[in-house]
């Protein structure tokens, strides 16, 4: 089973774009908000998510709560998005495929990022690389408060 794990504050004008590239990819949506004051609750609830509340003290502790709340299993997996991220069908596919045979215990993947509509293109910021995809027990978020990344345990 897969569970995507969607952060959302006050995220209104991107979260439906962002559920509705992952629809049917995953069992499970799991959107984590930090008490947004806008429509993103309602949003996500319309497109049938799991929605929760959560204060927000930092990235890495948002993202190790939502993974504890999920209460996977040994052979679920976890896809992590922020509210902003839009999974490309590209990607989607990629997923697909992967998680019928998957071959290790997480995946990297690549981010481009965007700038008033456009992607960046200088500054050595595109393409970047994040572990996003990874089996639910294998991986968490390092307790870091800034520049956190997702990490496997070895072995």
């Amino acid at each position: 089973m897969l569970i995507i794990i969607i952060l959302t504050y006050n995220s209104q004008s991107t979260i439906a774009n962002v559920i509705q590239a992952v629809q049917g990819l995953g069992s499970r949506t799991l959107v984590v908000d930090s008490y947004s004051q806008d429509q993103t609750l309602e949003i996500a609830r319309s497109l049938e998510c799991e929605v929760v509340q959560h204060e927000f003290l930092h990235y890495a502790a948002q993202r190790n709560w939502a993974q504890d709340y999920s209460q996977a299993q040994e052979q679920d997996w976890f896809l992590h998005l922020d509210s902003d991220e839009i999974v490309t069908q590209e990607l989607y596919q990629s997923i697909q495929q992967t998680l019928m045979q998957p071959m290790v215990d997480g995946y990297l993947i690549q981010r481009r990022l965007y700038f008033l509509g456009h992607p960046i293109r200088f500054g050595h910021l595109n393409p970047n690389w994040h572990l996003r995809l990874f089996k639910a027990k294998k991986g968490k978020c390092e307790e870091r408060l800034y520049d956190q990344h997702f990490i496997l345990e070895q072995g």
